[in-house]
């Protein structure tokens, strides 16, 4: 049974029918479920990194060669403001976004997906409806009748991010090169250091960043979530 409610408010945040949106419990098990729909064993599927691995994993699990597929990701939507929304018939297209970022739900773990009314219909039938909590839906819901909170945290999580680009850069802008990025947190690439030393400190004092060692291309590179301008500094002061 569908939460006429959720895809309601769906509808009037995201602009589409509510025909061609679906809710999830969270955005992997939208990938998942995708894969598990249109997906073939051999079936090619190109990926532009880097991206959301879990997408990836999805669609080996199901047996495709990573080489194509037509989907959206717009986890940091809200950051950037910018969709492709109004090509999801023109291009066949399927996008996925969360409320884990923006809406600041990760714990509830709740995903949806945008897309033509035919490509929504086959992924309702194969999602499985009892698989996202009624309290993940309620909270859902709850953040979409006040989105003006969001909107306030985005504004904080981009003021932030401004500030820390600045300290970084006037502390290490001899080691760092720093990608700003359109969400939540900072891009930096190690350019004269291991990075491995730092993110161990950091761990040790109960910081943590997200290394990308295990890609050969992103092996310098360090993702660095942004937080309150309090802690952030706490951090900047003592790295």
């Amino acid at each position: 049974m569908k939460n006429k409610e959720l895809l309601s408010l769906l509808s009037q945040y995201t602009g589409v029918r509510q025909d061609e949106a679906q809710y999830f419990a969270s955005s992997d098990s939208a990938h998942e479920t995708i894969c598990k729909t249109f997906f073939n064993a051999g079936d090619r599927v190109v990926v532009v990194g880097p991206t959301y691995d879990n997408f990836c994993a999805c669609a080996e699990i199901h047996g495709a060669k990573i080489h194509y597929f037509n989907l959206d990701e717009e986890f940091n939507f809200e950051f950037y403001g910018k969709t492709v929304t109004p090509l999801i018939h023109e291009f066949n297209s399927i996008i996925t976004r969360t409320f884990s970022k923006a809406f600041v739900l990760a714990s509830f773990q709740v995903g949806y997906t945008l897309s033509c009314m035919r490509n929504t219909e086959v992924l309702s039938l194969v999602c499985n409806p009892k698989s996202i909590t009624m309290l993940s839906q309620v909270a859902a819901i709850v953040a979409l009748r006040d989105v003006n909170y969001m909107h306030e945290y985005v504004r904080s999580v981009n003021y932030v991010k401004k500030y820390v680009e600045q300290e970084l850069a006037h502390k290490f802008s001899d080691k760092f090169t720093f990608f700003r990025g359109v969400g939540n947190f900072i891009f930096i690439l190690f350019r004269k250091m291991d990075a491995s030393p730092l993110i161990d400190f950091l761990a040790s004092n109960r910081v943590f960043v997200r290394s990308f060692s295990h890609k050969k291309e992103l092996k310098d590179f360090v993702r660095i979530t942004i937080c309150t301008k309090d802690q952030m500094a706490e951090v900047i002061g003592g790295s």
